[in-house]
Order: structure tokens, then sequence, then C-alpha cells
């Protein structure tokens, strides 16, 4: 843990991985969806450089997902599973090193599909086709989020070709993280639903 001038308190990652497991939550039986079958998943990340790969991943007892992949080459996307060195999809866009950006990924259990929030603006859909991934009405059991995974990876480094080369290193910044209810809205702006699951 560490600070930032601008966002405060946050989590500093330069190796590794971090995990964010739910097993409190699920033995106190916490609710983990609306009655929509939504919940929602927000942070602020900030990385230092572009050239070094960061991986998002939501877990449960079915799978995970990756709504969030800052690869090597100063892209961020989104994929299915969890993706290589060289992943790549239509809707990636640019990141900039030493610049926070505000993630908000709206998981949709009924439909087994994420959508995903930069900056407050819709941005990225993320299906996952496996029959229930997060559907509360088929398996309450298998719908439940077990962890929310972070990863550097500094073996997935590009040069400036857009080569791996791996071997390197990288900071990214943590901040806000927090897991909840998302409000039902229609809007292309989303928000949280406050003191039903409670921050992260």
């Amino acid at each position: 843990v560490g600070t930032d001038s601008e966002k405060g308190s946050c989590i500093i990652m330069n190796t590794g991985q971090l995990f964010k497991y739910f097993t409190e939550e699920k033995q106190a039986g916490k609710t983990f969806f609306n009655e929509q079958g939504q919940a929602m998943v927000s942070f602020d990340i900030c990385a230092e450089q572009t050239d070094c790969a960061f991986v998002v991943e939501l877990k449960t007892p079915q799978g995970g997902t990756t709504p969030l992949f800052m690869n090597g080459g100063g892209k961020m996307l989104g994929v299915e599973i969890y993706p290589d060195a060289t992943s790549h999809s239509d809707k990636e866009v640019e990141y900039e090193a030493n610049r926070w950006y505000n993630i908000k990924m709206v998981i949709h259990g009924k439909q087994s599909y994420i959508d995903v929030y930069l900056d407050n603006q819709y941005w990225n859909r993320i299906d996952r086709p496996l029959s229930g991934f997060f559907n509360p009405d088929i398996d309450p059991e298998k719908a439940k989020i077990e962890s929310i995974d972070f990863t550097v990876r500094g073996d997935w480094t590009m040069d400036s070709t857009g080569a791996v080369v791996g071997g390197g290193s990288g900071r990214f910044k943590i901040a806000n993280l927090t897991y909840g209810l998302p409000k039902p809205s229609e809007m292309e702006e989303v928000a949280f639903v406050k003191n039903e699951v409670g921050n992260i």
C-alpha cells in the first residue's frame, strides 16, 4: 500500500499477483447480484509505463474471464478468457502512462456477459457463452464471484516494434476498489447502490 498525489491511499504493484477473495462474504450469505442478476466491480488504475502487461480477471467456480487487459504495447482491451501477450480486440484503445482511468465492470449474470465502462462511458462487452456463467437463476452457488485477480506480467513486456521480449518490470497503482450492486439504469453512466454489499 502506498499513496498517490491524486488518489491518496492506493495499492502499488510492481510484480506478482494480488487477489481479493470473497470467502467471508460467501460464508456470510452476502448478496452477490441484485434482482436483475447484476453486480459491479469498480476501481481506478494507473500504469507508470506502457510496455509492461497487467491482467484483471474475475473468477467463479465455473472459471474466469478477463474484462481488462493492459498489454505491453500500450493497448487496453478485454477478452473472454485469460489472454496471452499478443491478444488483441477490435475494441482495444491506447492507454497513457501516469494517467488514472476508472474501470467499471457491470456483470449481467442472467445473460452471462459483462459490460465494461471506461471513465464512466460504455466501452466494451465481454460475452461468456458458457451455460450458466454468473447466472444466479441456474445455480446460485456457481454464480458466486470467488475472487478478483490482478497480475503484473513483466514477462509480456514488448519493445517498440511490438515484439514480446519479456524480462521487464512495471508499476501499476490501484485505488478505490469496490464491489457492489449497480443502480438499475438505462443511461450509459453507471453508479453503485449504497450500503448494499459494502466496499472491499
